[in-house]
């Protein structure tokens, strides 16, 4: 249950990140992924959102990492010839050092989405892997090499994501009330929060006529 709640609270987060670069920042859920971030009508980044109770971490035979791949190669196929968008992992767990998730990360120090593809390649076409990942690995070996490499190069992984009890500060930090006073830092929260709940009912609710006609929500 965390989890679904996470990935809604997150969503107003990232719309809120993108709204101050872009004026028609829009944002839509449960269509090509967790969270589709807009330019106007046009994907730009599809956000797989990951909450776990526990620190931990993720490595390379990861669930996570194998179904967020599986999930975005189903969205290349109704992309099409569009243009690919970014595609991040947004997890709260550390990724394990000498993973080669480190080498998926934003930083441009570490990553190398090179070594990164050989290396899924490799353990997508291992026959002894973890059972559960077997046909999400199969199906990113179905992909065409031209695939894989531009997906593997989309891939961001953002780890130690904030949880769920810490997403109120980081959205507190976005909106710029983080230095407000205390209070009125709480009503503002609470009210756009109010607001953001009904407005993810409405996008989730695809049988509710008042839903938004386009399945996503702008910042007016």
């Amino acid at each position: 249950m965390l989890g679904y709640l996470y990935q809604c609270e997150w969503a107003l987060v990232e719309l809120a990140q993108r709204w101050f670069k872009d004026a028609e920042a829009a944002l839509r859920m449960e269509m090509l992924d967790d969270i589709d971030l807009l330019h106007g009508s046009v994907p730009v980044e599809l956000v797989q959102s990951k909450h776990h109770g526990g620190q931990g971490e993720i490595g390379s035979t990861s669930a996570d990492l194998w179904r967020s791949v599986n999930s975005w190669c189903d969205a290349l196929e109704i992309l099409g010839d569009s243009p690919l968008p970014l595609l991040r992992l947004v997890i709260t767990q550390r990724v394990a050092a000498g993973s080669l998730l480190e080498k998926l990360r934003a930083d441009p120090q570490t990553r190398d989405a090179a070594a990164a593809l050989t290396a899924l390649e490799e353990l997508a076409g291992d026959t002894e892997g973890p059972k559960t990942t077997r046909p999400w690995r199969e199906r990113f070996l179905r992909c065409t090499p031209v695939v894989r490499e531009a997906l593997v190069g989309q891939i961001i992984v953002d780890d130690l994501a904030p949880r769920v009890s810490e997403v109120d500060s980081k959205l507190r930090e976005v909106i710029g009330v983080w230095k407000t006073d205390q209070g009125q830092s709480q009503e503002i929260l609470e009210e756009l929060k109010g607001w953001w709940w009904g407005v993810s009912n409405e996008m989730l609710d695809r049988s509710n006529p008042r839903s938004c006609p386009a399945d996503h929500v702008t910042v007016a």
